[in-house]
């Protein structure tokens, strides 16, 4: 899978060049502001560019598991489509479960916000949020909002309360949520809330 990332990013990075040499001129190209003067400079900054292409950071999806993400990403909090959730946006997100702070909206944008451009991009930070492993900070977290009573623990009726601003039905939230709630008290603590989050 490595070899086929970096060979398809080899071809696409050899595309854009040698679509930057045929609109600049046969003899130097341009893309973007990027002048090349020869092959040497050509292949000096396509070996660069393989060298600092990390796989690992690269999150890979289909296509419709995608437009899934990007539809809920925008049902949330992109409702303006523009691919990013501004800390007002995610704060008023976040006001369908309680009131929060702007130090809270301001952890959970630090903690995703991987180019540290001070918004949820929907690409990378929003698809590699869903498709990386769960951490104990990020339970705690979701924990916090879905607690709205912030009594330490999520009851049922908290749940269905949110679950229905959400669009979720009272069907799938007892399934999800309330399938831990291991004692059988109508509520979760922590310890039960985190098993969610495979933690």
């Amino acid at each position: 899978m490595n070899v086929l990332i970096s060979t398809w990013l080899l071809v696409m990075t050899s595309s854009i060049v040698a679509l930057g040499a045929s609109v600049g001129g046969a003899s130097k190209g341009s893309l973007l502001g990027l002048r090349l003067a020869d092959d040497k400079v050509m292949g000096h900054l396509l070996k660069r560019h393989t060298r600092s292409f990390n796989p690992a950071d690269i999150t890979c999806v289909s296509i419709p598991r995608l437009e899934e993400m990007q539809h809920m990403f925008r049902n949330m909090v992109d409702h303006n489509a523009d691919g990013k959730a501004t800390p007002q946006e995610v704060r008023n997100f976040f006001q369908t479960f309680k009131n929060v702070t702007d130090d809270t909206v301001a952890a959970f944008i630090a903690r995703k916000d991987t180019n540290k451009n001070g918004v949820l991009d929907f690409v990378p930070d929003y698809v590699q949020s869903l498709n990386q492993d769960n951490s104990l900070e990020e339970a705690r977290e979701w924990f916090f909002l879905l607690d709205t009573d912030d009594d330490s623990f999520i009851t049922r009726e908290e749940l269905l309360n949110v679950a229905q601003k959400l669009g979720m039905s009272a069907e799938d939230a007892d399934m999800y949520y309330m399938s831990v709630d291991n004692n059988n008290d109508g509520k979760l603590s922590f310890d039960e809330y985190k098993k969610i989050h495979d933690i």
